[in-house]
């Protein structure tokens, strides 16, 4: 899917409507998503669009590709046990133990948020957006969306 997305882009990067494509391929291969959900393609095509003029340049693109796969990376290193959910105990540990990941959040996290990137419990409320005490990876890349320098 994101190799199709990426082709679209490259291949339509000077298209005035590119985020009604980008929405339009995103519930075509995820129908169950809902309309919040699909706000993902409006995000990304204007955190590409960095001047407004409705284009995306494939540098432009390539970064984006770049950002959402450190943030796959960091989740999967987050997720300890590999059964797609992040638990507070696992991101304790993981803020504790591992200085790549504890480095991404610093980088990212923004000034006003700044406790979260060193707090666990701070950080996992910002993260567990239903508060059922679990983060799935929706949730992690939305989370990490609310509270960074990226955003």
């Amino acid at each position: 899917m994101l190799l199709d997305l990426c082709v679209l882009l490259h291949v339509r990067s000077r298209f005035p409507e590119l985020s009604v494509i980008i929405r339009r391929v995103i519930g075509t291969e995820f129908p169950t998503f809902d309309s919040d959900h699909l706000d993902i393609a409006d995000f990304i095509f204007k955190k590409l669009d960095k001047d407004g003029e409705n284009m995306i340049s494939r540098d432009d693109l390539m970064q984006l590709v770049q950002t959402q796969r450190k943030v796959g990376q960091i989740f999967e290193r987050c997720d300890k046990n590999h059964d797609g959910i992040v638990s507070l105990a696992e991101l304790e540990r993981v803020m504790v133990e591992d200085d790549e990941v504890k480095a991404y959040f610093e980088s990212v996290v923004a000034d006003d948020f700044a406790m979260a990137a060193y707090d666990p419990e701070v950080m996992f409320k910002f993260l567990d957006e239903n508060s059922n005490g679990e983060v799935s990876f929706t949730e992690f890349i939305y989370g990490i969306r609310g509270f960074t320098k990226m955003a």
